[in-house]
């Protein structure tokens, strides 16, 4: 490793990771950036069916927030347009704003035909203290359906994590209290559970005699999530369900087991094994061909990309075991963005530091030093959660690959996935590249 990557400003090495056991400073996000809670809520919500949500926020976050919703209902995603938007002005910073939200309010639920409400909050009015809180007990006294508040606390917590387990944990108000649990019946849990029912956990579970009852939020209703008590087991596909769960395990002792994205093979295994413990079976038998096609796959992909360098820079992921993944292929990876760890984390950042102890690790919540770290690596890869700026990466030799929200592969379809998004190009990616460089060298910026 040469001296200009070992000084990149903000970064640490892996085994200075596992000393400190931190993910080490960051900058301030950048809006809408990974630790925008109010943006990632506004992915979250259309996935309930029947369900509106008054989104109180000043007008640039609004307009984010719709323009990713348009993008999405001009797609394939099978989601509803369920967001009002409250504007949240400089009058309202003055002189408050929770008499113009309350009316506001009741006349939305007179006009709607929705089953539930949620009220969220952006970082604004919670800076300045509006009384949202306030406003929905009084809210709910006035009007027939369910009121529910959404809290962002983007500045108790700079990732969206937090804002996205109190969406979840919000649902809790609507679940019944049991009679009995269904037996070998199963809650799939979690932001990336909406290509669920297609995809392979769903086919093991149910090949292994499990019954799925309540996946949300993923298209599912209010009278699914109002059953989602009756359920035997949670099974968590996001780490940030785990409030959730913990609460549904202390009212309707309901037990939990986190299947968190892995992608090396032996982790996927560890997964389906730990479930299977948690379940009371055996799954390994069952998983043992679709195990044997990711090591396929990984002898296939190294004809693509074996000898190649990649950063990649997730948030709520095992990146260190994806970096494992990159090493069977065998690929470099010189650098790795993230900003969460976990006990899993150090554990498989420490079988990651057996490979390569070398590997420089950066705090990703601010995306401008990845620039420039892209800029003095010049991977040949840069794989990420968001959108890459494709033109400066092709500037810098470098094919940038975005790891898509949908669909949201699981088990070793998840490490399958990773190699697929990697050995193909986008048309036209290998000339945006030839073109960035070439004006690169003739000083045409």
């Amino acid at each position: 490793m040469n001296s200009a990557i070992k000084d990149l400003q903000g970064t640490s090495s892996l085994c200075e990771i596992l000393e400190t056991r931190s993910a080490g400073e960051s900058s301030v996000p950048i809006f809408p950036g990974l630790g925008c809670g109010f943006f990632s809520i506004s992915h979250n919500i259309p996935a309930i069916r029947g369900a509106c949500a008054v989104m109180i926020a000043p007008a640039l976050c609004a307009y984010n927030a719709r323009l990713a919703l348009s993008r999405w209902e001009q797609s394939s995603r099978d989601i509803e347009n369920n967001l009002i938007f409250f504007l949240y002005e400089e009058d309202d910073l003055i002189h408050g704003a929770g008499e113009s939200i309350r009316q506001a309010l009741i006349d939305i639920c007179q006009r709607g035909t929705f089953k539930v409400l949620f009220v969220v909050t952006s970082c604004l009015p919670e800076i300045v203290g509006e009384d949202v809180e306030a406003v929905v007990r009084q809210l709910r006294d006035l009007v027939s359906v369910p009121v529910l508040l959404i809290k962002t606390e983007n500045f108790t917590d700079m990732t969206a994590r937090l804002s996205q387990a109190n969406a979840l944990l919000s649902f809790l108000d609507l679940m019944e209290h049991p009679r009995e649990h269904i037996q070998k019946s199963v809650n799939i849990i979690g932001s990336s559970a909406r290509d669920f029912p297609s995809s392979e956990l769903s086919s093991v579970l149910q090949e292994a005699g499990y019954s799925i009852n309540t996946v949300f939020p993923s298209g599912c209703d209010l009278d699914r999530l109002k059953k989602a008590s009756r359920a035997e087991y949670n099974v968590l596909l996001t780490r940030n369900a785990t409030l959730l769960a913990e609460k549904m395990q202390a009212e309707f002792c309901i037990p939990f087991y986190l299947f968190d994205a892995a992608y090396s093979p032996q982790a996927i295994s560890d997964n389906y094994a730990g479930l299977g413990t948690f379940l009371g079976c055996d799954l390994l038998p069952s998983v043992a061909a679709r195990k044997d096609g990711l090591t396929d796959a990984i002898q296939s992909a190294r004809d693509h990309l074996e000898g190649s360098s990649i950063i990649i820079s997730l948030s709520n992921s095992r990146v260190f075991d994806m970096a494992t993944l990159l090493y069977d292929v065998g690929m470099y990876v010189p650098l790795i963005g993230f900003n969460q760890l976990t006990t899993t984390d150090l554990s498989d950042a420490s079988r990651l530091s057996c490979r390569d102890s070398e590997i420089l690790t950066i705090n990703n919540l601010s995306i401008s030093p990845l620039d420039e770290c892209i800029a003095t690596i010049r991977p040949n890869y840069y794989l990420s959660f968001g959108n890459p700026d494709a033109i400066f990466c092709a500037r810098n030799g470098v094919r940038a690959r975005r790891l898509v929200s949908r669909p949201h592969p699981n088990g070793f379809d998840a490490g399958r996935r990773i190699l697929e998004i990697l050995s193909k190009d986008k048309p036209g990616l290998s000339t945006l590249v030839l073109r960035e460089q070439m004006r690169e060298k003739a000083g045409i910026l």
